[in-house]
């Protein structure tokens, strides 16, 4: 069943099927399945695991994203003045 979508004259007919192909998924950091997707591939769980990084808005919330400890390295990007 094709149902009208969009708000102007032509904008077509949708049959639930994403006219561009798949939506695209960002792997990387922070993204936490890609941490899941990385510990899988090991074999490793997460407490077996550690993100070291000097990075907080991408190093630290990548691996505490997945239940990964992890340790910011001060002479990075951040440093101990950015630490609460």
């Amino acid at each position: 069943p094709h149902r009208a979508v969009g708000h102007r004259p032509g904008d077509g007919a949708e049959d639930g099927r994403d006219p561009f192909g798949p939506r695209a998924v960002v792997l990387g950091k922070p993204n936490p399945d890609w941490m899941r997707y990385l510990l899988e591939k090991e074999r490793a769980g997460a407490d077996r695991a550690v993100m070291i990084g000097d990075r907080l808005d991408t190093d630290v919330l990548f691996g505490n994203g997945a239940g990964v400890s992890s340790i910011l390295v001060l002479t990075g990007v951040h440093g101990e003045e950015d630490v609460v």
